[in-house]
């Protein structure tokens, strides 16, 4: 492979990377936010509040476990791209 076709995919690999890992965190910004309004109601009833503080915590807690998984994805294959893009043979010019 020349080396401008190889710069350019291993660009395109770090932007890709980048790209993933901000929508997920934007996006688990949000889930969490949207998800925060009806615990904050249901926190305001005094004989349920404990139960639902800790259901609260536990759903938290996996969609917290869900969206690093999915980071953890993400850079397990841009780093699989970057291994092959490195095991490929550089091209040789013929005589």
């Amino acid at each position: 492979m020349d080396k401008p076709t190889r710069r350019k995919l291993e660009g395109l690999n770090h932007l890709v990377h980048d790209s993933v890992h901000a929508a997920v965190s934007e996006t688990e910004k949000v889930h969490n936010e949207i998800a925060r309004y009806p615990y904050a109601i249901l926190q305001r009833i005094t004989p349920i509040a404990m139960p639902v503080r800790m259901i609260e915590f536990v759903q938290a807690s996996i969609t917290g476990l869900v969206y690093r998984t999915i980071r953890v994805g993400a850079t397990m294959a841009s780093t699989a791209a970057a291994v092959t893009l490195a095991a490929l043979p550089d091209d040789k010019p013929n005589p």
